[in-house]
């Protein structure tokens, strides 16, 4: 059934380093639930906390993978992935008389987790996925039908005002503000409070999430258990019901459709979509005269992120406009090139599109998942950044970059 792939057998990690591998992703994942958790009933969180804790976690799986390199895959091209990162932050960092830590972290965690996650092994990612979304839907249980319950648990609105400041004014729920509906915005109307968010606090992550599980069970689905693939494929659509989430429908119902589609393209299609999304979103949505973000419908959301990118200046595709990323965050690829300049965004496109080989059907299903989630959400967001969408897909992209799928270990 696959052909050309050595099964290595005797590459393959201790147990011990594979648990470890997959209890990191989690708690990249989930960090933020604990403190919120800690936040609301033992003591007070600070940024400083939730800096800490990344950093700690971030660490501790960068000594994992020095620790076992010999079982790493991937590991030439990340380190040059990894390199030009660092010569693009020294490069922003100098143009903007500053140092432009943000910009070397987002990339880090990139190739930190893809590393990761080529210590794992079958068997772990699918028992960890099946966990961690066992733990994501009873949350959700709770949060959608006993609100006050979760709220006294997380208390997210609490958890955001202490930690970001992003919640200057308590609404009278307690969730996190954003994720509270109001009239006129898009909503499948499961539940009309708020859209969910479960342990992520905030809906924006728990929407991407069901991307990645989309991806997952996708790529993964000839070594999955029938019950797996039945739940995961009712989680998603769950998620995305109870979130509202625009682009994670596209997504989720983009990623099934391809199912059968994507292992007949020929190897490293998936290059063309960045470009071709840019150029039909332009051609079909872009409205030059709308310049701000007052209307939440999608032609005001699209048309806004490209008037960014339009307004741009040359010193600003260079990388010499740092302090702009945070008048960006709705406009991913604008975000990218103020904080990496226009060579960080082909940097990302170029590792994206390239670093998993694509000579089985598991492959290339999770190639054209990974690149059209992450370009298609660049149009509206930069939260492909955050640790809890990073961790876990860049984990199952550095795990099908190995050859541990086909092995019976």
């Amino acid at each position: 059934m696959v052909k050309n792939i050595p099964l290595l057998y005797n590459n393959t990690p201790s147990q011990r380093t594979v648990k470890t591998s997959c209890w990191l992703m989690v708690m990249a994942v989930s960090y933020n639930a604990l403190l919120a958790f800690i936040n609301a009933n033992i003591m007070h969180i600070s940024n400083a906390h939730v800096m800490i804790v990344e950093i700690l976690v971030v660490l501790s799986a960068t000594f994992l993978v020095i620790q076992n390199l010999k079982y790493v895959s991937a590991l030439l091209p990340t380190l040059i992935f990894i390199g030009i990162s660092l010569f693009l932050f020294l490069w922003v960092s100098f143009l903007n008389e500053t140092i432009a830590l943000k910009s070397i972290r987002d990339y880090y965690n990139i190739a930190i987790f893809l590393l990761l996650g080529t210590l794992c092994n079958k068997r772990a990612i699918i028992l960890t996925f099946r966990v961690l979304s066992i733990v994501v839907f009873t949350i959700m249980i709770i949060e959608g039908y006993f609100t006050a319950l979760y709220v006294s648990i997380f208390e997210p609105a609490q958890y955001y005002a202490s930690t970001r400041g992003m919640e200057g004014k308590y609404n009278d729920v307690g969730v996190f503000g954003a994720s509270l509906s109001f009239e006129g915005r898009f909503s499948y109307g499961i539940f009309d409070t708020h859209r969910l968010s479960s342990i992520f606090l905030e809906q924006v992550s728990l929407a991407n999430f069901s991307t990645v599980l989309a991806i997952f069970t996708s790529a993964l689905w000839s070594h999955l258990k029938k019950y797996d693939k039945i739940f995961f494929i009712i989680l998603t659509l769950f998620i995305i019901l109870s979130n509202d989430t625009r682009v994670g429908s596209v997504l989720a119902l983009i990623i099934f459709s391809g199912f059968f589609i994507f292992p007949m393209l020929p190897k490293y299609t998936n290059i063309l979509y960045m470009p071709l999304i840019i150029l039909m979103v332009t051609l079909l949505f872009y409205d030059p005269y709308i310049h701000t973000l007052e209307d939440d419908d999608l032609k005001g959301r699209l048309s806004y992120s490209l008037y960014i990118i339009s307004d741009m200046s040359f010193y600003d595709i260079m990388g010499d406009s740092l302090a702009k990323t945070g008048l960006a965050w709705d406009s991913g690829y604008a975000y990218i090139i103020f904080s990496q300049s226009i060579f960080g965004l082909l940097l990302l496109w170029l590792y994206t599109s390239l670093i998993v080989p694509q000579n089985t059907a598991s492959r290339k299903r999770l190639t054209h998942g990974v690149n059209l989630s992450i370009f298609l959400n660049l149009l509206v967001s930069g939260a492909i950044f955050s640790i809890k969408f990073v961790a876990p897909l860049w984990f199952i992209i550095g795990f099908l970059c190995t050859n541990r799928l086909y092995s019976s270990k």
